[in-house]
């Protein structure tokens, strides 16, 4: 199963390729700056605003603990 991470998947493009690809049975990573914009998506949720150094160090923990992304 490819694991995926998408950056601001709270709408747009990235809510899109969300859907489309959690229903093409991919695991999805899903980053946006306010997490609850994203709990109705599946997969792990991560709060995460890319003007932020501390919050990009945090995603790179984070997606270490998963293993690898596609």
């Amino acid at each position: 199963m490819k694991k995926i991470l998408i950056i601001g998947a709270n709408g747009g493009v990235g809510e899109s390729l969300a859907t489309r690809l959690s229903s093409s049975g991919c695991a999805l990573v899903l980053t946006a700056r306010n997490i609850d914009s994203i709990k109705h998506l599946p997969g792990h949720h991560i709060s995460f605003d890319v003007t932020k150094a501390d919050d990009l160090e945090g995603l790179f923990a984070h997606i270490a603990s998963l293993g690898s992304i596609e």
